[in-house]
């Protein structure tokens, strides 16, 4: 917070690569819903947007009043577009077939929840194939945290199509992903 959009891309290939696939999305004239729980991250793509696309999308999270009026008005607005969501608040009940690229900025530690995230394009009505896309930071010298998440994501998902389990226990536990990064968990 704090840093001009030019900085904050100049800093962060994740955010730099999230706009270079906004700038695809746009030369489509089509739209994008972005899933990051985190209400700064929210916030700093949507200063990030404003400046780099002249559009204000709106942000829909736990103090979204008009969640459906919000859903509404973007889904019948014509060419390109971006909405920014939290995967708990928008993940559940809303239909937004104007979009029909995801981003999950930052994951969700149960895949179930991510899933139903994405299936907020992928509902009846939707007559453009959906793209799905995860942003992940790689680093030739460490292994990233969201390099650990994905793989550990990749495994819940793993186990879910293998058995039937309760989705509470696809949740990636803190202990689980201590021990990926390597570290001993108290």
């Amino acid at each position: 917070r704090g840093a001009s959009p030019a900085e904050l891309l100049r800093t962060s290939p994740k955010l730099s690569e999230t706009v270079r696939l906004l700038r695809q999305v746009r030369e489509r004239g089509e739209k994008a819903l972005i899933f990051t729980h985190s209400r700064d991250m929210q916030e700093i793509l949507r200063t990030v947007i404003v400046s780099e696309f002249g559009v204000l999308p709106p942000i829909i999270n736990g103090d979204s009043i008009q969640r459906f009026g919000a859903v509404e008005l973007f889904n019948r607005t014509p060419g390109f577009g971006i909405m920014i969501l939290s995967p708990r608040a928008a993940g559940v009940g809303l239909t937004i077939t104007g979009a029909n690229h995801v981003i999950h900025y930052t994951r969700w530690w149960n895949p179930a929840v991510e899933n139903q995230a994405t299936d907020r394009a992928h509902r009846i009505g939707q007559v453009k194939p959906v793209q799905v896309y995860v942003p992940i930071v790689r680093d030739e010298s460490i292994r990233t945290a969201d390099e650990i998440l994905d793989s550990l994501l990749a495994k819940k998902r793993a186990l879910a199509a293998s058995i039937v389990i309760p989705s509470s226990q696809l949740q990636v536990t803190e202990r689980e992903f201590i021990e990926a990064m390597g570290l001993k968990s108290a």
